[in-house]
């Protein structure tokens, strides 16, 4: 029903060209982001479930954020995953929702072999305890 807004705006000339399109993209993202926030990204969630995570296949990075924010519901998935479905618009002045909150900055974010970062998860997880 929302993309119908975009049919409109096409029939009526607002967004008739591939320049005007551009041209409102934020506009546009910012109003399915809205949309996607107030309905706790059910879109997502559809297939997403976040009891469903197995954090020990993510970063550890990736793993501290979502059970730091998306399993206690201070955020849901659009506040840290803008674009992950479309191109993003240009995002000047836009805080990246998936810059690591402060805290979590200095971790590092293990890239590679997913046993060997599970491996040294585990590890780390151990060391902290």
């Amino acid at each position: 029903m929302q993309a119908s807004k975009e049919v409109w705006g096409k029939n009526f000339g607002t967004i008739d060209t591939r320049q005007k399109f551009l041209d409102h993209r934020l506009e546009l993202a910012k109003h399915e982001w809205a949309r996607l926030k107030g309905n706790d990204s059910l879109e997502c969630r559809n297939c997403h479930s976040a009891v469903a995570m197995d954090f020990t296949k993510q970063t550890r990075r990736a793993a501290d954020i979502h059970g730091k924010f998306l399993v206690t519901g201070e955020k849901t998935c659009i506040d840290c995953h803008k674009g992950i479905a479309h191109e993003l618009p240009d995002m000047t002045g836009i805080e990246p929702g998936w810059r690591a909150p402060p805290e979590l900055r200095d971790r590092q974010s293990f890239r590679g072999n997913p046993r060997d970062e599970l491996a040294r998860y585990l590890a780390v997880t151990v060391a902290e305890q």
